[in-house]
């Protein structure tokens, strides 16, 4: 939509499930191996257990939230997940998921799905920003939308983990996108 949307900047994006020459899995975290693989040959199971997960997330503290996200926290994010940071996160779940668990299931499932267009047909300027110690969406996927995706300005860096892109360079992405208005 180029006549809408000026400019986008992707911050460790999932690619396309399916996307050829993508091991989809490879470098991803346990937990969204597991609850992606679940969502896969057992959609009704992935459901229920989206709820549960809701659940126990609305009962998260700050200091539980490391111990839970364990298997996706790589040591740059492990070291940005403390304090305010942490409370932040916690708070955002809690707002996020206070009215269901709807939005949290659809977003599983949009990974899973089509998108209704391809990554090469892309003409908006386009910003993405990966991190290669991201165990939530492997840095493969980075460089799989970097190849893709037509003229992106491609900005994928070794020490970030998926939360520091935010913490590290989340000025720098809106100074980008300003300079696109």
């Amino acid at each position: 939509m180029p006549d809408l949307v000026q400019a986008v900047a992707s911050l460790a994006s999932i690619a396309p499930w399916g996307a050829p020459g993508l091991d989809y899995f490879a470098g991803m975290g346990e937990k969204n191996v597991e609850d992606m693989q679940l969502s896969i040959e057992d959609p009704a199971a992935a459901r229920a257990k989206c709820e549960q997960d809701r659940v126990k997330t609305l009962a998260l503290t700050a200091d539980d939230l490391r111990g839970y996200l364990r298997t996706l926290l790589s040591p740059p994010d492990l070291a940005v997940l403390t304090g305010d940071r942490a409370d932040f996160q916690v708070a955002a779940r809690r707002s996020g998921l206070a009215p269901g668990s709807e939005g949290w299931w659809a977003d599983d499932r949009a990974f899973l799905s089509p998108w209704g267009f391809t990554c090469e047909s892309i003409r908006t300027p386009v910003l993405l920003r990966h991190g290669r110690q991201d165990r939530f969406v492997p840095f493969g996927h980075g460089e799989w939308l970097a190849d893709h995706i037509p003229g992106v300005e491609a900005l994928l860096t070794d020490d970030d983990g998926h939360l520091t892109l935010t913490t590290n360079h989340l000025e720098a992405t809106h100074e980008w996108l300003l300079s696109h208005l």
